[in-house]
């Protein structure tokens, strides 16, 4: 039975629907005036009175197909459509525990609805809907990104540093944002609901907390965040001419990049809040904090490593750069966790995209970044089911960098063996 709140968000989707669609041609590198919320020029026919509509507007707009593109309006429409409905579902399904374990589930006895909504075991109705919020934001985001790359074959900053930033934000400051896991207490043992973190599923390492200025947890946190900030900078790696000629090439070309004020302003104006949030914040907050900048640093780490390792095996470029941007925003959200599963769940949720893509399209090309999308959202959707299963095999972050070392030479070795058949059938063809 619908009721006041449901309602309330399916309007708040019809809403999100229109955004999500302006932000799609209006946020990418070649924008679009194409949205009836959008500038238009002169060269275009005045909109008619329903094409201001949401949803439906788009078939009052089938006449512009010459501007556009035959069928323009089919996909921003069935946007717009299913989005309210998505929302809606979404909140059905997390009131009802979706992303909690079933371990931890009980009863509600609070809250401004009734039945089937999720609380105890360390969790309260405001987290649930934290977490309700994160992960429309998070999803929506996803979505726009999915789009513009299929459309332009990249991913714009403009959509994941500021995703970046709440990220950062709403883990430090807003309880149940990210993802939840389920940990057991000292005898006598009771199953809690506790936030994901750096270390999980092991223990917080209590090294990372707050010990002062000599602290390991704000210098790990400043270096990830510089790192970050100067990656955004023109800074290609080019080694047709040997390794010197390449750090050259490299040293030049980021000191020339565009935005090397904005990626300065950046990196010193977080800096000062890190170590503003290390001395000052509780470390509860503190944790939050540290854990969605290591989301952002072993997160983006996983797919630039792969990038680099891919690039110089085959020979020219594998994943783009949005990509490693984007992972690192889903990271800064809920840790670098799940960025590490979607990155292997990747591939096979692009089989799946490529025939429906083709069977819609009859073109196969589809860039990495909406398999990776669509991998972040179904674990995001199963988390609960997921992280019960896999947690058991994770190594200790500690060791996480040797576990990547050896996983890029496994994937590196993979990629040349390939490579190598790939020339050989050619050959002896």
């Amino acid at each position: 039975m619908v009721n006041a709140i449901e309602i309330g968000i399916f309007i708040a989707g019809v809403a999100l629907g229109v955004l999500i669609n302006h932000a799609i041609y209006g946020l990418a590198y070649f924008p679009r005036a194409m949205g009836a919320w959008h500038r238009r020029s002169a060269d275009l026919p005045p909109l008619s009175q329903g094409a201001w509509l949401p949803m439906v507007g788009w078939m009052f707009r089938r006449g512009e197909s010459e501007y556009w593109g035959r069928g323009f309006w089919i996909r921003p429409m069935i946007i717009e459509c299913v989005v309210p409905f998505l929302l809606v579902g979404l909140y059905r399904a997390m009131m009802n525990g979706l992303t909690i374990p079933t371990s931890i589930r009980v009863a509600a006895t609070d809250g401004p609805w009734t039945g089937g909504v999720v609380t105890g075991g360390g969790i309260s109705s405001f987290e649930v809907i934290a977490q309700y919020i994160a992960y429309s934001v998070v999803l929506s985001i996803l979505l726009v990104a999915t789009f513009i790359d299929i459309d332009e074959r990249t991913i714009p900053d403009s959509i994941t540093i500021p995703g970046t930033w709440l990220g950062l934000f709403a883990s430090t400051w807003i309880p149940g944002w990210t993802l939840w896991e389920v940990r057991e207490t000292a005898p006598p043992a009771v199953r809690m609901l506790e936030p994901m973190q750096a270390g999980s599923p092991y223990a917080w390492e209590t090294q990372w907390g707050q010990h002062g200025p000599t602290g390991i947890g704000l210098w790990i946190g400043l270096l990830i965040w510089w790192i970050w900030c100067l990656s955004l900078g023109n800074l290609r790696w080019i080694g047709r001419r040997g390794m010197k000629k390449a750090w050259v090439y490299a040293w030049v070309g980021f000191w020339r990049s565009p935005n090397l004020p904005v990626v300065f302003g950046m990196a010193i104006v977080g800096s000062i809040l890190i170590t503003a949030s290390y001395f000052g914040l509780s470390a509860e907050r503190w944790q939050g904090l540290f854990s969605s900048l290591m989301g952002i640093g072993l997160g983006g780490l996983l797919v630039w490593s792969f990038r680099i390792v891919a690039g110089g095996v085959l020979g020219q470029e594998a994943l783009g750069f949005g990509d490693v941007t984007l992972m690192a925003m889903v990271g800064a959200h809920f840790g670098w966790q799940i960025v590490l599963l979607a990155f292997f769940l990747a591939p096979l949720f692009g089989v799946a995209l490529v025939i429906a893509y083709w069977v819609i399209t009859r073109d196969s090309a589809i860039p990495f970044g909406p398999y990776l999308a669509a991998a972040t959202a179904y674990l995001m959707l199963d988390w609960a089911r997921v992280w019960d299963a896999v947690s058991i095999v994770f190594v200790p972050v500690r060791i996480y960098l040797l576990f990547l070392a050896v996983l890029l030479v496994l994937l590196g070795t993979l990629l040349w063996l390939v490579r190598a058949l790939k020339v050989l059938w050619l050959t002896g063809r």
